[in-house]
């Protein structure tokens, strides 16, 4: 599923941010971010992603959805 070289820690992923963002723009592969707590997050390109969701939701016979996500959030408090 991951090698070690994929699998870094919170601590890390905050360190050297800017460094594992320019390799993963090189190189798209997932990165395993592991947290004490055990929630740990996987931090992966959008178009890998994407393609992963669209498989997932097609193979269980569901449609793409839009998402309201950034208008939701991002919406002027009036």
């Amino acid at each position: 599923m991951f090698r070690n070289s994929q699998i870094i820690n919170r601590s890390e992923l905050f360190k050297h941010f800017k460094a594992i963002a320019r390799y993963l723009a090189d190189q798209p592969q997932p990165i395993l971010i592991t947290h004490r707590s055990g929630m740990n997050l996987v931090l992966v390109n959008a178009e890998i992603f994407e393609d992963l969701l669209e498989f997932k939701l097609r193979s269980d016979g569901a449609e793409v959805p839009r998402s309201a996500f950034r208008d939701v959030i991002c919406e002027p408090k009036i």
